[in-house]
C-alpha cells in the first residue's frame, strides 16, 4: 500500500472521493480556490497546475479522504483532518487581485470563504482564503 500525495492523486482518486462523499463537482469546487472547469479538467485525465492538483488534494483530504495507491489503489473516508481547518493565520496578508492590506479580523461575506478562513477584499471584492490565496 502506498500513500498517495498530491502529484500521485489520478482523476480516479478524485472521482472516487466524490462519490463517497456524495458531491458534484460543483460541490467540491465551490469548497476549493479552483473553478469547476478545472476540477472536471483534471478528471478528464487532463493536466493542470500542480497547484490546482494540490488544491484539490488539500480540499478533499480536509474532509477526511484518504487516498492509496499500488496494489491496494482506493480511497475511504475517515475522521477529518480538523486541525489545518481550525488553525488561525494571525500574519499579515493582501489581496491577491489588489493589493490591498487586509485587517486581522476578516469577516467572511461568502461561505466559500468562511469554510476556508478567509474574508473578502473591502477595496476589490475578491474572496481570500486564510492564507491569502484568492478563493
Amino acid at each position: 500500500m502506498t500513500k498517495t500525495r498530491a502529484a500521485t492523486m489520478t482523476p480516479q482518486h478524485v472521482k472516487a472521493a466524490r462519490a463517497l462523499l456524495g458531491w458534484s463537482a460543483e460541490d467540491l469546487a465551490a469548497l476549493l480556490p479552483i473553478g469547476v472547469a478545472t476540477l472536471r479538467t483534471f478528471e478528464s485525465g487532463k493536466d493542470i497546475k500542480p497547484a490546482s492538483q494540490a488544491a484539490i488534494f488539500d480540499g478533499l483530504t480536509t474532509y477526511g479522504i484518504r487516498m492509496r495507491s499500488g496494489d491496494r489503489f482506493g480511497v475511504h473516508l475517515v475522521n477529518p483532518d480538523t486541525t489545518e481547518r481550525l488553525k488561525i493565520n494571525l500574519n499579515k496578508i493582501r489581496c491577491p487581485n489588489c493589493g490591498t492590506d487586509l485587517p486581522m479580523l476578516r469577516v467572511p461575506k461568502s461561505l466559500r470563504a468562511a469554510l476556508w478562513g478567509g474574508g473578502t477584499c473591502p477595496k476589490c471584492g475578491t474572496e481570500v482564503s486564510k492564507f491569502g490565496r484568492a478563493i
